[in-house]
Order: structure tokens, then C-alpha cells, then sequence
């Protein structure tokens, strides 16, 4: 049971951090950010703490898998607060932190694992297991989307959209994007 413990007051004291450096890079990018990104930026900084709380309480006293789920979800959570605010940073102030976009994209990535866990521990939920075996097939179909989506997210050529997702203060264009993709849909509508 020690290792149980250590291992989420680890996790625990990860997403707390992480979610702190994304409130004081959300405080930093204030005047750059519209009022909506303030608004979640912050809100979500202490959201991914009491998600990472709940976990570690559901897996201390429970031993359930659900708390397990809780704890990445408040990673996610943190992750994409203070990945947003650093691209934000670095994109509105060249040359200041390295690897701007792509942080960027970090963060509007951290979303789909974020939204398919909280689906996939409402199957599971109360007991962390499935419903019944005949579950395993969508199970498994849920995991292979959140995969795909995960993929597209990286390589669609699209406007990313500071802070993510769906921000409104920064547009900026995807910088894995595969160039190919807009060459050919250029081209078709053209023709």
C-alpha cells in the first residue's frame, strides 16, 4: 500500500505544480488573453488540483481504478492550462520561450485524452470495471478512436486556437500539420 501512496502523492504533486506554473503563465499573458481565456485559464488551474485530489482520495480509500482516471484527468487538465499559456507567451513575444507552436499544440492535443478518459470513466463507473465482457468490444473501439483523434489532432493542417481548446485569444496554424493535405483539397476546389 506504500507504493499506492507514494505514487499518487506523486501524482498529486505534479498536477498541483504543473497547474501553478499554468496560473502564473496565465497571470503572465494576461493583457494578450480575451476574457473568456481569463476566465477558463484560471477556473481551470484549480479544477485539475481538485480533480488530482479526488483521485488520490478515491484510490487511497477505495483502491479504485476511477481514481486512477481522476488523477490523469487533473494531469490533462493542468497540462493543457499551462501548455496554452506558454504558447500564448512564446507566440506573442518572439523569441522568448523555445518552441512555441508546438507547446501549442501540446495543449490543444492534452484535450482528446482528456474528454475520452471522462467518457470512458463513466463506463466504468461505480465499480472500475466494465458493465459486463460484452463491453470489451466498445471498450476497445473507444480506445482506437481516442487514438485516431489523438493522430488527426497532430497532423490535421488546421488553425489551432489559443489557449485550448477552442480559445479565442490566438489563432495560429498547426506546425505538424501535413502540407500535402491542403495542396489537395486546394487544388479540388479549383477544379
Amino acid at each position: 500500500m506504500t507504493r499506492v501512496r507514494r505514487a499518487t502523492t506523486a501524482a498529486w504533486v505534479s498536477v498541483t505544480a504543473v497547474s501553478l506554473a499554468g496560473a502564473v503563465l496565465s497571470v503572465m499573458a494576461w493583457d494578450t488573453m480575451v476574457t473568456s481565456d481569463k476566465v477558463s485559464n484560471l477556473g481551470a488551474a484549480p479544477s485539475a488540483v481538485l480533480y488530482a485530489t479526488l483521485g488520490a482520495l478515491v484510490v487511497r480509500r477505495a483502491g479504485n481504478v476511477i481514481g486512477w482516471f481522476l488523477l490523469g484527468i487533473g494531469a490533462g487538465v493542468a497540462i493543457l492550462v499551462s501548455a496554452s499559456a506558454y504558447a500564448l507567451l512564446g507566440i506573442t513575444h518572439p523569441g522568448t520561450l523555445p518552441a512555441p507552436r508546438l507547446v501549442g499544440l501540446l495543449a490543444e492535443w492534452s484535450f482528446v485524452p482528456v474528454f475520452s478518459a471522462i467518457v470512458f470513466m463513466l463506463l466504468l463507473f461505480p465499480s472500475g470495471t466494465l458493465p459486463s465482457p460484452r463491453w470489451r468490444p466498445f471498450a476497445a473501439l473507444a480506445l482506437l478512436a481516442t487514438a485516431l483523434a489523438m493522430a488527426g489532432f497532430v497532423v490535421h493542417p488546421r488553425l489551432m486556437a489559443l489557449p485550448a481548446p477552442g480559445g479565442e485569444s490566438l489563432a495560429v496554424a498547426n506546425p505538424l500539420g501535413i502540407a500535402a493535405y491542403l495542396y489537395f483539397w486546394s487544388r479540388r476546389r479549383e477544379s
